[in-house]
């Protein structure tokens, strides 16, 4: 696994499992520039991407439930981490 890393800070005053799976498929499988093309590389061919929110993560479930299910996902591929303003 490639040892670089992305941090991508989102300001956003409430999180939701739906941001949290946006944020890491748009950089974990970014679409091509036109129907059809190929699938370009991730930016920065980074092992390790993390989302750095203002809003709570640490004590919502649903919220740990989400990035559990998206480091299933990505596992071997893509290490996933969220901190929220804790």
């Amino acid at each position: 696994m490639d040892s670089n890393s992305v941090y991508q800070v989102r300001r956003y005053d409430v999180l939701t499992p739906e941001k949290i799976s946006s944020a890491v498929t748009e950089y974990a499988d970014p679409q091509p520039p036109k129907a059809g093309g190929e699938k370009p590389p991730r930016r920065f061919g980074a092992g390790r991407y993390v989302l750095f929110t203002s809003a709570e993560f640490e004590t919502d479930t649903a919220l740990q439930d989400k990035l559990e299910e998206l480091q299933a996902r990505y596992a071997g591929d893509l290490i996933i981490e969220v901190w929220g303003r804790r």
